[in-house]
């Protein structure tokens, strides 16, 4: 019996420190999207509610100089979008 292929929906953060804690997971950033000045960061949502809990939890690990560089990057992603 075939298997049913699952879609799941994209997660959406507001939070860019957050952000850059998914990317520099490697979570991928399907798009951001703007509203007046706020910008939404819609990533795979596969496994970004795990690693949202981590966060939280303030038990999620990353590699220091990858998350700044995320950082770095998501702000200047958004900085172009204005």
């Amino acid at each position: 019996m075939p298997r049913k292929k699952v879609i799941v929906p994209p997660f959406a953060t507001t939070d860019l420190y957050f952000a850059a804690f998914l990317q520099a997971r490697g979570v991928k950033l399907l798009r951001t999207t703007r509203e007046g000045s706020r910008v939404t960061f819609a990533f795979d949502g596969v496994e970004a509610p795990v690693l949202r809990d981590e966060w939280f939890a303030m038990s999620g690990m990353v590699n220091g100089p990858g998350y700044a560089n995320a950082i770095r990057n998501l702000k200047q992603l958004v900085g172009n979008r204005l």
